[in-house]
């Protein structure tokens, strides 16, 4: 029998430990009490383990579902990625020759002070992206690639605005 992959990744024993409600329902959807696991577990661990790993997936691609927005930020980058069902768009702001860094919390009107600033090296970038890969694969990938659950709606929305009217100008 070929051992089948994980998806993402298997939760972590204090993952596990906090979802043991959710274990213990899955562990009965799949007919298993209590001392089945505990059977299981001590003498056949391969099988244990693949339960744990499909628990793990299952886990996780609820949470990756509930994602829309992702954020990446470095001293000089600012980049939103919206994760639409079927394709990522991704909106964000380059700088160089800037006194700001993109890591900290920016001030309500930074953003357009610094893209008014002559002297100031500012580039408002965008991309629109299929997926090749699940949407919930690529999302996931991501987060291990140091993006982060993002809930600045606000700020993506103003980003794509002002990407926006510089097209239109």
């Amino acid at each position: 029998m070929e051992k089948e992959q994980v998806r993402f990744r298997r939760l972590s024993q204090v993952e596990l430990q906090s979802l043991e409600k959710e274990f213990v329902a899955f562990l009965a959807s799949q007919s298993i009490t209590a001392s089945d696991w505990q059977d299981l577990k001590e003498q056949d661990l391969p099988r244990a383990e693949r339960l744990i790993d499909i628990f793990s997936d299952l886990v996780l691609q609820k949470v990756l579902e509930k994602i829309e927005l992702l954020e990446l930020r470095t001293a000089r980058e600012l980049l939103f990625v919206h994760c639409r069902p079927d394709v990522m768009e991704m909106v964000g702001v380059v700088m160089e020759g800037v006194e700001i860094d993109l890591t900290g919390r920016l001030e309500k009107d930074i953003l357009e002070k610094t893209l008014a600033d002559e002297s100031a090296s500012v580039q408002l970038v965008s991309a629109h992206k299929s997926y090749r890969l699940s949407r919930e694969e690529e999302v996931f990938a991501m987060l291990q690639d140091k993006y982060l659950i993002s809930k600045n709606t606000a700020l993506f929305e103003r980003l794509r605005t002002m990407q926006h009217q510089g097209k239109a100008e």
